[in-house]
């Protein structure tokens, strides 16, 4: 990323940054609970191109514990990003009849909450609108 090391004004975080965080952490393990569950480590595998096998808990993990991975003020970004990407998933699982669709939307619906609870803007709006009142 291109940023300056000293910023001019102050980055955009979430209020409440320890819960925010914490809702970084819960979709990952989540993901992995349920790619254990669904064995997506051992039985469900992509061929690779030099006879390889990737088993698809991997990815799915790693895209889901890709919000946790970035700074606070783009993690909300990063979140609807993993959600999306997790939706193509599952949605190209679904077109190839692989009956795994049902263990990714728990974690999709987590990633939608991550996005809520670290955006900056949206949990925030609701003190902004209060403050002015309290000054009367």
């Amino acid at each position: 990323m291109n940023r300056s090391p000293k910023p001019t004004e102050k980055l955009p975080t979430p209020p409440y940054p320890w819960v925010a965080l914490v809702g970084c952490l819960i979709p990952p393990v989540v993901a992995l609970l349920l790619c254990l569950e669904a064995r997506m480590f051992g039985a469900v595998a992509l061929e690779l191109g030099n006879g390889a096998r990737l088993p698809l808990g991997y990815p799915v993990v790693l895209i889901a514990a890709f919000p946790l991975l970035m700074p606070p003020d783009v993690r909300h970004l990063a979140a609807l990003v993993s959600a999306t990407l997790l939706g193509v998933l599952a949605l190209g699982w679904l077109l190839a009849s692989v009956p795994l669709v049902a263990y990714l939307l728990p974690v999709i619906v987590l990633l939608l909450v991550t996005w809520f609870l670290n955006h900056p803007r949206l949990i925030a709006r609701g003190e902004r609108e209060a403050a002015p009142e309290r000054e009367r």
